[in-house]
């Protein structure tokens, strides 16, 4: 009777460690998880540049419609979908922005997101003059924080309004 018991304490023993095994085992694979997601998202950037020397202003954004590289979409592909335009670095969306604007541009706005949180960036111009930029995780934060900010600029009785948005 005693080996029996003894034999049955065993196998409880033996279940309870094996399931402690397990769940010690299963919680590290959150971090993993994440690390495994941390290595398919990737930082993208947007710019906003502005130059009100010309009538009326220049509004460019970054990425533009091509990218941010200077290669122009080749005519050859027979594809009709075209991969997302992205900017690998804040530089290299301000240099977008210089190659978009010859109008002495200057960048008045960098934006940061990843391929897994996007962001957007806006901006209100009154007055072909004063304007304001915002970013936010919608247009509608990004657009409303750059109306806010032409309208601190430019007075209350402005004709502020959002030329330009991009998202990431």
């Amino acid at each position: 009777m005693s080996v029996n018991i003894t034999f049955r304490r065993s196998r409880m023993r033996s279940g309870l460690a094996f399931l402690v095994l397990i769940v010690f085992g299963l919680s590290g694979c959150g971090g993993a998880v994440d690390e495994i997601k941390g290595l398919f998202a990737q930082d993208v950037y947007g710019a906003i540049g502005f130059s009100a020397k010309t009538t009326p202003p220049v509004v460019v954004v970054a990425p533009g419609d091509n990218g941010c590289s200077n290669e122009s979409p080749s005519g050859t592909s027979t594809s009709s979908v075209k991969p997302p335009p992205r900017c690998l670095s804040s530089a290299e969306a301000a240099n977008a922005i210089y190659r978009q604007c010859a109008a002495d541009c200057e960048v008045v706005l960098t934006f940061q997101g990843t391929t897994e949180n996007s962001v957007c960036g806006s901006i209100a111009v009154a007055e072909n003059k004063k304007f304001g930029v915002g970013s936010g995780s919608s247009v509608t934060i990004a657009s409303n924080l750059a109306m806010a900010a032409c309208t601190s600029a430019a007075g209350p009785t402005s004709s502020c309004a959002v030329v330009k948005s991009r998202c990431l």
